[in-house]
């Protein structure tokens, strides 16, 4: 039997979020559900690490794991706009964007479309990989109660609803761990007043039954494959998400797994 670990859960919804896939031309699009690099980049937000911080942010991508758990996959709309995008004029600096504006000898128009979710709502869970340098559970679980800097779904256009309320539990794995996490939750909504309730989405159930987590952590030759729970994997997929340098915006390919809960039927 596996023994019982740290885990951090927080839930992320929003009136709008965007995880963004590989952007090509003019057309920025979401995935359906967080990406590893938009949830790291928010507990760095969390901890007030700068961008150029590149030691902190390793931290982090190599030594903590992430399940997330789709609760509600929100509206999908687009955004068309047109961005103008003067040329620029050696050595001239502009005071403002009118001024830029105004002294354009020519007006280049940029059409844009993006993709954003409404009202998705998503349930992730952190734990520590072995031999991780990263802040404990408990001190990124202070810090998205109190962030440093504003806590973003994807694009700063987009911040959170409502707060994450972070939970450390411990549990023996991951099920017991989303159980825990939406037994507080259901007791946290209770509480809240008539009048507040439609601004949150719909509970999920209390019983996880299917999450999306990194391939190598739910591999049987993965240390932390027991400690995960017994998970049956459904879909896999590849994601340009996992970080490589975030000073110049470069990623690495991940592939992904959508597992299960649900035990085996041995009858």
């Amino acid at each position: 039997m596996a023994s019982e670990r740290d885990f951090l859960l927080a839930r992320l919804w929003g009136p709008m979020a965007s995880w963004g896939q590989i952007a090509v031309g003019e057309q920025r699009q979401t995935w359906t559900r967080p990406s590893r690099s938009a949830v790291l980049g928010l507990i760095a937000a969390a901890l007030g690490y700068e961008r150029g911080n590149q030691e902190a942010h390793a931290a982090l991508e190599q030594g903590i794991g992430l399940a997330i758990r789709v609760d509600h996959p929100g509206r999908p709309v687009r955004d068309y706009h047109t961005v103008q995008a003067p040329q620029s004029i050696a050595k001239r600096r502009w005071h403002s964007r009118y001024d830029e504006i105004r002294n354009a000898g020519k007006l280049n128009t940029i059409l844009s479309e993006r993709s954003y979710l409404i009202e998705a709502c998503a349930t992730i869970a952190l734990w520590h990989r072995p031999n991780s340098s990263a802040p404990a559970l408990a001190t990124i679980a202070e810090k998205l109660t109190r962030p440093t800097f504003t806590l973003c779904l994807g694009r700063k256009a987009s911040p959170l609803g409502l707060p994450p309320h972070p939970l450390v539990v411990c549990a023996p794995c991951l099920a017991q761990a989303y159980g825990a996490f939406d037994n507080d939750a259901a007791a946290r909504h209770a509480r809240l007043a008539n009048n507040l309730r439609w601004l949150l989405p719909a509970l999920p159930p209390h019983t996880a039954t299917a999450i999306w987590l990194s391939r190598d952590d739910v591999e049987p030759s993965s240390p932390l494959h027991a400690d995960l729970g017994v998970l049956h994997p459904r879909t896999y997929t590849r994601r340009r998400d996992g970080i490589r340098d975030r000073r110049t915006w470069t990623f690495d390919d991940r592939e992904e797994v959508l597992v299960s809960f649900e035990k085996e039927d041995n009858s």
